[in-house]
């Protein structure tokens, strides 16, 4: 059930995004879900990011994964 959140997900592998973007349409009913591109390894990334931002933030979830520890 959508609230009307407008959600946006910042990823590095757009494909990947396009596909999680499409389940959460789908699984919520809300259509205002988008992908943008965003590597936070590459500055230019970041700043195209921030510069095509043009709508408030209300709410900020970061989420970072580790793998292949030793």
């Amino acid at each position: 059930m959508s609230v009307g959140a407008e959600v946006t997900i910042a990823v590095r592998n757009l494909e990947a995004g396009r596909t999680v973007m499409s389940e959460i349409v789908e699984s919520s009913r809300n259509a205002a879900v988008h992908v943008a591109p965003l590597d936070l390894n590459d500055c230019a990334s970041i700043a195209a990011f921030v510069d095509a931002w043009d709508e408030p933030l209300d709410i900020l979830v970061n989420n970072a994964g580790v793998m292949a520890l030793p």
